[in-house]
């Protein structure tokens, strides 16, 4: 509760408690309450002989939550303190005899936040005199210590964990106080080393005990004194008196810094460990190492040794450098590897090297990938390697060799053949699949709908491994038995096996399925997929019994495409008979139409509706002419003998824009194009290619605006990028765009556009023959290039064009 303690006091009905109404308290009693009420330190008060009890709000949080607050206030102490009462009423009758009572840090325990607790508590008990000097209440002022008197327990018992440590260490350990580093503590281990025992050390100056080394330690104790910083020694080597002989030793140590609460530095811990005999056999091992790197210096085939957990490279023989780093080696000596080729990080190397330098196990591959950056670019080759780790004497890895022999050649040749079958298993992988998952080291199998419902589950259900085996034909199951057995041998799971569906029906299916192994090449778990092939075995069925029948309709085929052929060449010919006769014998008769409608328009005298059928008549023979015009330009296309030329595209646009200078200005049209390439291009037909596109844009403007033509061009694009099924992704295009914002069309009619005669507008709405743009696709056909369109309807259209650089 939050309510105030003085509210609560003064609301509360005192009359049926022990001291009464309030009005009749005594004034001794009015001036003790309200003392207490304005203090700010913790303070209780007994009063009376039935000792009622009262408490300020300094003193409600020692009751806790959901504890004796506020039931206590104004009730007998013995009924309030009921569980302690045998403790601290002892102490309230000393109190009432007139003795002030003080504790320190006492335990005293009782009931709050729901349970008995464990309460340290410094108190005074302080008797209450009346007017007449007699004792008529008990004022106990408090602090609770519990939180003090724990953290002063748990310090005791870390410092003695701490001594035991120290004293059961298998290193020496040692700890100096002062600036004559007396020695307060020295384990046994550290005794040994310096061959003394503990009563000739504790308690005095440390180069009192150890004269003979005063000059090498002496100011290496007092830097870190003065610095605070600590100190690392290693291999260090010392002269010690031990059983009477200076004796040449070497040490690995920490001096580190102790200091006090304040901060203030009050010694040193000194920890220690002798490694002359390490120093002895490093020694005989680096004389082992000279003899070794001389023999992998004259290997034939690369090889390196890397040393330390950095893998720093110690020494490589010349095969290494030439074939394989491409590096010099005042580049590479003395470097940690991954530093040297930082590309080698986001490969698998890495993690390899630290598991052999870590388990001491060693490791090989066949026909690794392996990217190295030398100084003539990045290489990707395919190796055979070995890393081997180095032991000390001890046994422990200090180092790694590396061999190497370089399969490259190998691996790309088989990689060549084996394409062919990888682009067949895409093909198989592409069918309906189920996916499963087996896990060796729990059991559990786990699997997809498809799977289900290759097993003829229509909808989830859960299945144990034995409920999945009742599903394979009886007679199958050494089939699958073997094909696992392999499996666990190969890594590779493959067989085929009828099931049999709840229904009775029976079916076929493929399993295909990869084993996962851990370090020791125990199975961890499986995947695979689960194919139908129930139609597929009734295909093959079927297949066979039309295998005569197809033979010979292939034959008849063939036969057909022949007399096709024959047929395309005659029609070839007549084709180029028909341009002759259309060049010369269809236009002729046209011309003297066109010249006698046009004589007699002028000389005779015509009604109007004459006027209109000679109209119409010449209307007919242009569009005829037109017609019979785009007809021969479109079968010339094909026919020229490509003349390619370097011909800047800028160059053509401008002759083009002023050929339809006039047209452009009537329309209120602009034409923009900034520095154009300069392409490889049939100049003649290329310059049709613009004019035609030029021509469109004109003719589909929309003529309550200025509308604009534009005409860019991006060079030297890998065909990879465009992602185009018509593009070569091994060559480079030029990206060339002409793009209108005149009415657009529907983007469904995208492809029909290119097509010979088609049209998207009645000719009286705008003229031509529906052939220029066949024209354009077939001239950029001919550059081996590849045309597109898009648009939208009212939004302009634009024209892509990709030649070939």
């Amino acid at each position: 509760m939050n309510q105030k303690m003085q509210d609560l006091i003064y609301s509360k009905d005192w009359s049926s408690t022990p001291v009464g109404a309030r009005e009749h308290w005594p004034p001794m009693l009015t001036t003790m309450v309200e003392l207490m009420l304005h203090s700010k330190f913790p303070m209780f008060l007994f009063w009376g002989s039935e000792l009622t009890c009262f408490y300020n709000d300094a003193f409600k949080p020692s009751l806790g939550v959901n504890g004796k607050h506020p039931s206590i206030l104004g009730s007998r102490g013995s009924e309030g303190w009921s569980e302690i009462w045998e403790i601290i009423k002892p102490l309230i009758d000393q109190a009432l005899s007139g003795e002030a009572i003080w504790r320190e840090d006492l335990l005293v325990p009782f009931y709050r936040n729901g349970r008995i607790e464990d309460i340290y508590w410094t108190f005074s008990y302080s008797p209450i005199p009346d007017v007449d000097r007699k004792v008529c209440g008990v004022l106990v002022i408090c602090h609770e210590t519990t939180e003090k008197v724990l953290n002063t327990q748990r310090l005791e018992k870390s410092e003695n964990k701490f001594r035991d440590i120290v004293y059961q260490a298998p290193i020496g350990i040692v700890i100096f106080r002062g600036p004559k580093f007396i020695v307060e503590m020295a384990n046994e281990t550290y005794l040994e080393l310096i061959d003394k025992h503990e009563e000739t050390v504790l308690n005095k100056p440390f180069f009192e005990i150890l004269p003979e080394i005063e000059s090498t330690i002496g100011p290496l104790l007092m830097q870190v004194m003065e610095s605070g910083v600590p100190y690392y020694g290693k291999e260090f080597k010392v002269n010690l008196l031990r059983r009477g002989i200076i004796e040449e030793r070497y040490f690995n140590f920490v001096y580190h810094p102790l200091r006090e609460h304040n901060g203030a530095i009050s010694g040193v811990i000194a920890v220690a460990s002798e490694v002359t005999d390490q120093i002895a056999d490093k020694f005989k091992i680096q004389e082992s190492e000279k003899k070794f790197k001389d023999l992998v210096m004259m290997s034939p085939i690369p090889m390196t040794i890397f040393k330390g957990e950095d893998f720093v490279v110690e020494v490589a023989n010349k095969v290494m450098f030439e074939k394989i780093w491409r590096k010099n080696p005042d580049d590479v000596v003395g470097k940690k590897i991954l530093e040297v080729f930082p590309e080698l990080n986001d490969q698998k190397y890495p993690a390899l090297l630290r598991r052999v330098y870590t388990t001491g196990i060693i490791h090989n591959e066949k026909e690794a990938p392996a990217l190295v950056h030398g100084d003539d670019g990045i290489k990707m080759f395919y190796l055979d390697f070995e890393y081997t780790p180095l032991h000390d004497v001890s046994g422990n890895v200090w180092g790694i060799m590396i061999t190497v022999n370089d399969v490259t050649e190998k691996v790309e040749a088989r990689k060549r053949i084996e394409e062919s079958q990888q682009r067949l298993n895409i093909v198989i992988d592409a069918s309906e699949l189920g996916i499963w998952e087996v896990n060796f080291v729990n059991q559990e199998i786990s699997y997809s709908d498809r799977y289900l419902q290759i097993l003829g589950y229509q909808e989830r259900v859960s299945l144990t491994h034995a409920e999945i085996l009742k599903h394979i034909h009886p007679d199958d199951m050494p089939v699958r038995e073997a094909a696992y057995k392999r499996a666990l041998a190969t890594g590779i799971l493959h067989y085929e096996a009828r099931l049999i569906w709840n229904d009775g029906t029976t079916h076929w299916m493929e399993g295909k399925g990869k084993v996962f192994f851990d370090d020791q090449h125990a199975p961890i778990r499986m995947v695979g997929t689960l194919r139908d092939i129930t139609e597929q075995k009734q295909q093959e069925a079927i297949q066979k019994s039309f295998t005569a029948e197809l033979e010979r309709q292939v034959f008849e085929r063939t036969r057909e495409l022949e007399f096709k052929n024959r047929d395309l060449e005659k029609m070839n010919a007549e084709l180029q008979s028909f341009a002759y006769v259309s060049s010369h014998d269809l236009q002729e008769p046209l011309r003297k139409i066109q010249t006698f409608a046009s004589r007699i328009k002028e000389k005779e005298n015509l009604s109007e509706r004459g006027q209109d059928y000679f109209n119409r008549m010449q209307d007919a023979a242009n569009r005829m002419k037109n017609l019979i015009q785009d007809l021969l330009a479109y079968s010339r296309t094909s026919k020229v003998e490509p003349e390619f030329e370097e011909v800047s595209l800028s160059l053509i646009v401008e002759e083009v824009r002023n050929d339809f200078q006039e047209s452009l200005v009537e329309n209120n049209i602009i034409i923009e194009f900034g520095h154009l390439p300069v392409v490889r291009i049939i100049p003649l037909q290329f310059r049709q290619v613009m004019y035609n596109l030029i021509s469109n844009g004109i003719k589909f403007s929309k003529k309550d605006r200025t509308s604009k033509i534009a005409i860019t061009a991006t060079p030297h694009i890998p065909g990879a990028l465009l992602k185009d099924k018509f593009l070569a992704p091994d060559h480079f295009y030029t990206h060339i765009i002409v793009a209108d914002n005149g009415i657009g069309f529907d983007n469904k009619y995208k492809d029909k556009i290119f097509e010979v005669f088609q049209r998207l507008h009645g000719r009286h709405e705008y003229s031509g023959t529906g052939v220029g743009l066949a024209i354009v696709k077939k001239i950029v056909e001919n550059h081996n290039g590849f045309i597109e369109a898009e648009s939208m309807l009212g939004e302009g259209a634009t024209f892509n064009i990709y030649l070939p650089e």
